[in-house]
């Protein structure tokens, strides 16, 4: 029976010393910094002014050492998106580490509070409502964390340690001369850019930009042959260019510098006669480009031509059709005078012949 009393009391005890040095780990990293060693060391100021927020969310002890009338216990932190409403009670009973009552929290006011950590604080944060200067926003506040902030494009974040939601800065990214971009470096988690010559392959036009250089493109090529020269296909040239032919190179460019729109340089197949390329300039042609057609305005042009035909047989077939109609009505009206004589004369005959016979 006293072995198992000393026992209970013994591991009692221990989980008191645990509770109590919780903070032994930090205590230890923190003299190594040169840091004082308090329990200021494992939280970090809360908004109740208070060393009351966990610096390190992702520790596994979230608990905390709470002492009242009662004595010392160890009492559990508030989830992040909460925080106390009422602390913990200790208990009255001696070596007893746990608390009477724990620790009540309460949710934050959404879109208006937050709380990141979890804590023993009495007030939640304050979401912030806007961004800095030369920034925007990239996500509201939500219950667990402030909103986030991220440089425009053209500048950026000086500190890459990424604890923070928003900048404490942002800064110009300067802009490089034509050959040159900006390249991101960083040390002891301070982001600086500098000015570096584009790589091999590729090239930038544009000077005091903050651009990145772009690869040279790659043409697709038609073969050329004993009477014509290789052609690039995927020619993007400007309208003005669009008249002068350029051909696909075998080789890179120069770094830092681009083909000229009148030179061609082609690959020598001559066997044995030139080992190296050969450069020509193709002439400009003059004049304006000869417009072509294509098929779709061919097929317009067709349909609105049998339209055309086809109203205009209609309409003759109509007027047609009318002055038939027309004759036709004068002839009816023609007929009866011009057969009247005749008429007349058959009905004297006719009269006679009958007066003949009577007799």
């Amino acid at each position: 029976m006293d072995l198992s009393l000393a026992l209970f009391v013994c591991s009692v005890m221990v989980m008191f010393v645990m509770c109590i040095n919780a903070d032994t780990d930090s205590y230890s990293e923190a003299a190594q910094k040169g840091e004082r060693s308090t329990t200021a060391s494992r939280y970090i100021l809360g908004p109740d002014g208070q060393m009351s927020v966990l610096r390190d969310k992702f520790d596994p002890d979230k608990r905390y050492k709470h002492d009242d009338a009662n004595g010392i216990c160890c009492c559990g932190l508030c989830n992040p998106g909460q925080y106390v409403r009422s602390f913990c009670t200790c208990s009255a009973v001696p070596f007893d580490i746990e608390p009477q009552q724990i620790t009540k929290c309460q949710r934050v006011d959404y879109g208006f509070e937050y709380m990141d950590r979890p804590n023993n604080s009495t007030v939640p944060y304050k979401c912030t409502e806007m961004c800095k200067a030369n920034q925007e926003k990239t996500s509201d506040c939500t219950p667990n964390a402030d909103i986030t902030c991220q440089c425009i494009e053209g500048w950026f974040n000086p500190n890459d340690s990424g604890d923070d939601n928003i900048p404490s800065e942002c800064r110009r990214i300067p802009g490089c001369r034509a050959g040159e971009e900006p390249i991101r470096q960083v040390s002891n988690d301070v982001v600086t850019y500098t000015c570096q010559q584009c790589p091999q392959g590729y090239f930038k036009l544009e000077g005091n930009s903050t651009k990145s250089c772009e690869p040279h493109r790659v043409c697709e090529t038609r073969p050329g042959s004993r009477t014509s020269d290789v052609v690039c296909l995927n020619d993007d040239f400007g309208p003005s260019d669009r008249n002068t032919v350029s051909s696909t190179t075998t080789s890179p460019p120069t770094q830092g510098t681009q083909p000229r729109l009148d030179e061609i340089t082609t690959p020598s197949n001559s066997q044995g006669k030139h080992d190296t390329q050969t450069t020509t300039k193709t002439p400009e042609l003059t004049g304006k480009p000869v417009q072509q057609f294509g098929y779709e305005t061919a097929f317009v042009a067709a349909v609105i031509v049998i339209v055309l035909l086809i109203v205009t047989n209609v309409v003759l077939t109509i007027i047609l059709f009318k002055t038939a109609c027309k004759r036709s009505a004068e002839h009816q009206q023609v007929l009866p005078v011009a057969y009247a004589p005749i008429k007349l004369r058959w009905e004297e005959a006719e009269l006679k012949s009958i007066q003949t016979q009577t007799v």
